[in-house]
């Protein structure tokens, strides 16, 4: 039965609304909470969209993605960490030493970046990669009409709906941007 669902909502193009709805969890960065940049939303999301997300992903988008955009992306991959894009910059500039006398490096910190993602933006790159149009429906109905609310010791807020951003946690995430940040 569940695989039926996850099948039609993939082969429809259409995400179901109840798997749009997102539930933030605060929990501490610090052992002593003084101002909201010490907690760390985490988002909460149904598994039957995760489920449907994952093959997404496999089946469709890294498929279509070329492997020059994923060939430097560490995180969020089943082989990537932060320790192998920390050995591969040192092996780099290492390397790097042995024929020059200095190297410069140019560090962006992306850590807000999923928050600033345009859903119109990402879809219009989205496009440029020919996935199939009942995914690339998927994808717009997965992003569209999201609402999420905050619960924090038991009590939840009112569900408000979002337009922005990629939901935290979700597997979609990390592919779309990649699409998204290709071009810069």
């Amino acid at each position: 039965m569940i695989s039926r669902l996850v099948n039609f909502s993939i082969n429809e193009g259409v995400v179901p609304k109840a798997w749009k709805q997102a539930i933030i969890t605060p929990v501490p960065k610090t052992p002593l909470v003084s101002s909201i940049s010490d907690l760390r939303s985490i988002s909460v999301t149904p598994i039957l969209s995760i489920i449907a997300e994952r093959l997404v992903v496999s089946d469709y988008l890294i498929r279509y993605i070329p492997r020059e955009n994923l060939v430097d992306q560490y995180a969020y991959k089943a082989t990537g960490s932060t320790t192998c894009a920390i050995i591969n910059i040192t092996d780099t500039i290492g390397r790097m030493l042995e024929s020059s006398c200095y190297v410069r490096c140019l560090l962006l910190d992306f850590s807000k970046a999923f928050d600033t993602v345009d859903h119109l933006q990402l879809l219009k790159k989205l496009h440029v990669y020919r996935l199939p149009s009942n995914i690339l429906s998927w994808i717009v109905s997965f992003l569209t009409d999201r609402s999420q609310c905050t619960k924090i010791n038991g009590i939840m807020s009112v569900l408000e709906s979002i337009n922005r951003s990629i939901v935290q946690g979700s597997a979609i995430v990390p592919n779309s941007f990649s699409i998204y940040v290709a071009d810069l």
